[in-house]
């Protein structure tokens, strides 16, 4: 029984250690992306990595809190609950317990955040969108405004300029004739 235990142990105790090198491993990484600066880190780029590197090391938390608690269940059983084994386990898994509803919080509050991020950039987007359908519409207005002077300009030329013209021409023509006329009767 004492072999069994004792292998059992050594097993438990290799599989906590490379929990605990996984976990290492992933806050350096979250520590990298604190590092990165307040303003990246509230980016949405900056937000989704804390997102996902948080909810990995949950994962690995809770297969740590898992394990703890299984290995805490056996050595009560085996030992008692008073025994020094059972109550170093219930230390660790308090602990781990505890950084387990830490990481949950943070990432609770990191995927609040993005989720109001890509809300306003929504709302941007959409009055983004909303501003370009009005430029063009009023660009299709002063297109038809444009157009509407134009014809109005090339109407006035045929309508009035044209009969000035010709009153100008008569006016002319008729200065013309009389001056010539003034000319017979004086000669």
């Amino acid at each position: 029984l004492k072999v069994s235990l004792s292998m059992e142990s050594a097993k438990f105790e290799q599989s906590m250690k490379s929990v605990d090198r996984n976990l290492k491993v992933l806050k350096n990484e979250m520590t990298g992306l604190r590092n990165k600066g307040e303003e990246w880190g509230n980016s949405t780029d900056g937000l989704t990595a804390k997102q996902k590197t948080l909810s990995t090391i949950l994962g690995t938390q809770d297969e740590k809190v898992k394990k703890l608690t299984a290995a805490h269940s056996k050595a009560v059983t085996n030992f008692g609950e008073n025994s020094k084994a059972a109550q170093e386990l219930a230390i660790k898994l308090s602990k781990t317990s505890a950084e387990y509803t830490k990481t949950e919080t943070e990432l609770g509050q990191v995927t609040g955040a993005l989720s109001r991020q890509q809300s306003e950039l929504r709302q941007t987007k959409s009055a983004w969108d909303s501003l370009s359908v009005s430029a063009a519409t009023t660009s299709s207005a002063l297109s038809n405004a444009g157009d509407k002077m134009k014809n109005v300009g090339q109407g006035l030329s045929t309508a009035v300029t044209l009969p000035i013209l010709g009153i100008g021409a008569a006016a002319v023509k008729t200065a013309i004739d009389f001056e010539a006329q003034m000319d017979k009767v004086g000669a």
